[in-house]
């Protein structure tokens, strides 16, 4: 569901700001949206969140992440 929310939330910002064609969109917004790009994104994040946000998001690497 993270993914999808945050899928929308880009898409959006790319309809309400540019004129690209659907085709174009769509590859810009699943450019961003990967795994890849959000790993850069949160290391770019994680320095910016408190503790109980820190071990919320290490909480969710363990069990989706690191115990497989």
């Amino acid at each position: 569901m993270g993914d999808s929310v945050f899928s929308l939330y880009i898409r959006k910002h790319f309809i309400m700001s540019t004129d690209k064609k659907n085709a174009e969109l769509n590859k810009c917004v699943n450019a961003i949206v990967c795994a890849t790009n959000q790993a850069k994104l949160m290391e770019v994040i994680a320095p910016m969140l408190d503790d109980i946000e820190q071990k919320s998001i290490l909480k969710v690497l363990k069990m989706y992440v690191l115990e497989k």
